[in-house]
């Protein structure tokens, strides 16, 4: 709003613009997927925090909506000697969210999984995304589901698969 306000703009003309914005692909992107589940893209990259805040962001909609929460997240990619504490940490803030199920996708969520499946939240595990793509069929109708990992994990094939229309 400051800049709204420097520019000497009104609400009425910033609220018109913003209308006319397109969310970047990939970046908390809302569409509706199969069985009128509400598919969140955030694949196209991540980081800790980023994680945090989207899940928390997908939770609220899912709570929002009376609706089961997904999450179907990739590894987070470049975080050193962090990674495997960083990916813990996933695991304890997927259960933290009450998800109805939690997909992991790639050797760091694996820990993830581990951590979550150990504080009672139900887990899948998938060494990528090519075979991350296969569960449609597991998850619940009406679903939030929030997919989201780091760009190299390819998780936009998992969000793909999550939009094909059904199949007769």
């Amino acid at each position: 709003l400051a800049i709204v306000f420097g520019l000497d703009l009104s609400l009425e003309e910033a609220g018109l613009g913003f209308a006319e914005v397109e969310p970047s692909s990939g970046r908390l992107q809302a569409r509706t997927g199969i069985g009128n589940r509400l598919v969140i893209d955030d694949s196209y990259n991540a980081s800790p925090t980023s994680m945090e805040v989207a899940m928390e962001t997908a939770r609220v909609i899912a709570e929002k909506r009376d609706a089961p929460f997904v999450a179907i997240l990739g590894d987070m990619k470049e975080l050193g000697t962090h990674g495997e504490e960083a990916h813990r940490k996933v695991g304890d803030l997927v259960s933290s969210a009450d998800a109805f199920l939690f997909v992991g996708c790639g050797e760091g969520m694996h820990e993830a999984v581990s951590t979550a499946n150990a504080r009672g939240t139900d887990t899948l595990w998938f060494e990528d995304a090519a075979e991350c793509g296969e569960l449609s069929d597991r998850l619940p109708l009406n679903a939030v589901i929030l997919v989201k990992g780091s760009r190299t994990m390819q998780m936009e094939r998992v969000i793909g698969r999550l939009l094909e229309d059904e199949q007769p």
